[in-house]
């Protein structure tokens, strides 16, 4: 049974994300309309599976080449399953605090929303000082691979993936799209313009969207899920940045208020790995 709060939780997060973040007019209107449209295809079975609308397994949809115990089933128990909750431990590594509710909508078909909370780390922290010293000097940059304004270390925001997964045994693929909001506001940085050292305070809003395919091994024990995933595919990301403040510290000293706008679109390829584990239901 899938808990009702689990549900509530992914219902709410569009309203936190609008009421608790500063984000450009277009991004709150445009991300709950999406994030609504996902739930209206799940709600059905999230209803199903707590038992409001009834929902029948098909006993005899199995293939002949799967067995009982090889898919969505505890191997020892036989016991099949229909809801899996897993945490990816993995993305912590790089700021972002995700779990995953996987629905079987099918002896050998499934889908999976995954929503995570993207956090900072400390300024001092020596992952966020990498990505603050990839221009002219060590300094920061807005451009290149390592940049501030790509840095996963620095920002807050809300993640989320939506895959349908087509099973061969534990073995599945599946097409997977994605959807992240980020940004940081008032933040420093030491750069460099004009071979002059400006200390630059800015604030950033960056809304990302990819689809790409997954593939993946997914094994169960003892009621604990394990799942195994590797993947690629396209991303577009459009960063908007607004620098508020330059302070320089030598000739002359002072301060300057620009509030410029820069706007960035970039479309680029990814690779995902990593592993996720969790409770079965």
């Amino acid at each position: 049974m899938l808990p009702s709060h689990t549900c509530c939780i992914f219902v709410l997060l569009p309203s936190i994300y609008r009421n608790n973040c500063s984000g450009s007019t277009s991004m709150k209107i445009f991300f709950p309309f999406l994030w609504n449209l996902l739930i209206a295809s799940i709600f059905p079975v999230c209803l199903s599976a707590n038992g409001i609308i009834p929902f029948h397994a098909d006993d005899d949809s199995t293939s002949d080449y799967i067995s009982s115990s090889a898919i969505n089933s505890d191997p020892l128990t036989g016991k099949k399953y229909s809801i899996v909750v897993k945490v990816s431990t993995l993305q912590v590594l790089f700021s972002e605090a995700p779990f995953s509710v996987e629905i079987f909508l099918h002896s050998d078909m499934s889908m999976q929303l995954q929503a995570g909370i993207i956090f900072p780390l400390e300024k001092d922290h020596f992952l966020e000082q990498f990505f603050q010293s990839g221009g002219e000097n060590a300094s920061a940059s807005s451009k290149g691979l390592i940049s501030y304004r790509t840095s996963p270390y620095n920002s807050h925001g809300l993640s989320f993936k939506y895959e349908l997964r087509k099973y061969f045994k534990e073995y599945y693929f599946a097409p997977q799209a994605m959807f992240k909001l980020s940004h940081y506001n008032e933040y420093s940085f030491d750069v460099i313009k004009d071979n002059v050292a400006v200390r630059q305070t800015e604030s950033k809003h960056s809304a990302i969207g990819g689809v790409g395919l997954m593939l993946g091994r997914q094994t169960y024990f003892m009621k604990q899920a394990t799942d195994w995933y590797i993947g690629a595919g396209l991303r577009a990301r459009q960063i908007d940045a607004t620098v508020l403040k330059e302070q320089y510290q030598k000739s002359p000293p002072g301060i300057i208020y620009p509030n410029s706008h820069e706007k960035k679109f970039s479309v680029y390829p990814f690779i995902n790995f990593g592993f996720r584990t969790g409770l079965v239901f």
